[in-house]
C-alpha cells in the first residue's frame, strides 16, 4: 500500500529472520514472498577490484544519473515513467543520507563508465549495505565482492560501526558470495 502510489507494477514482500529456519509470512494475493538471510560483518576477506577498475564514491549529477540507469537495468526497474519516478525517490533519499554523512555510495569505475556500486547507510548503531549490483558485462572479474569488501573496511576503520548487516535472496549468488567474504548468518 505504501508503495502504490508510486506506480510499482510488482510487490514482492522480502522476510528477514534471525533465525534461518523460521517460514515468511503468507503472503497476500499478488504478492511475490521471497526469504531473505540477513548476515552480520565478522571480519570480511579483502577483496581488491580488477585491473583497470577504481573504486570510489559516486559524485555529481552525471554519476548519480549513471547509477540511477545502472540500478534500473541490473534490478530490472527501467522502461516505464513509473518505475523511473520510484528509482530517482529511493536514490533521491540515499543521496541525501550520504550527502550529509550517513552513508557512503561507493562506484566501481572502469575510465568513465560506473558498472558496479554499492552502498553503506548508517545510524549511531548500525550500518546495512544497499544495492549491491553490476552491470551485466562486467560480472564475475571480482567486482561485487571488492565492492563489498571495501565498504566494510570503510564501516570498521572510517565509520566506526560495531553491528553491520547485509541481506540477500536465501541461496542465492549474492548470498553464497556474502558467506565467501565473511559475513555470518
Amino acid at each position: 500500500g505504501e508503495h502504490g502510489a508510486k506506480g510499482v507494477g510488482r510487490a514482492v514482500l522480502t522476510w528477514e529472520s534471525h533465525r534461518p529456519l523460521l517460514a515468511p509470512p503468507a503472503a497476500p494475493p499478488g504478492v511475490e514472498a521471497v526469504a531473505l538471510t540477513v548476515r552480520r560483518l565478522r571480519d570480511c576477506i579483502r577483496r581488491d577490484p580488477p585491473l583497470g577498475t577504481l573504486l570510489r564514491p559516486v559524485s555529481g549529477a552525471a554519476e548519480w544519473h549513471q547509477l540511477l540507469a545502472l540500478e534500473g537495468t541490473v534490478f530490472g526497474m527501467q522502461g516505464t515513467p513509473a518505475s523511473a519516478r520510484h528509482l530517482q525517490w529511493t536514490r533521491g533519499d540515499r543521496r541525501a543520507r550520504t550527502g550529509s554523512g550517513q552513508g557512503v555510495q561507493l562506484g566501481a569505475f572502469q575510465g568513465a563508465r560506473l558498472v558496479g556500486a554499492a552502498s553503506l547507510l548508517h545510524d549511531d548503531r548500525m550500518g546495512r549495505f544497499q544495492s549491491v549490483c553490476v552491470a551485466e558485462g562486467a560480472r564475475d572479474q571480482g567486482i561485487g565482492g571488492a565492492l563489498v569488501s571495501a565498504l566494510a573496511r570503510w564501516s570498521r576503520d572510517v565509520g566506526g560501526l560495531s553491528r553491520v548487516l547485509i541481506s540477500a535472496e536465501r541461496g542465492g549468488s549474492a548470498d553464497r558470495l556474502y558467506a565467501a567474504l565473511g559475513f555470518s548468518r
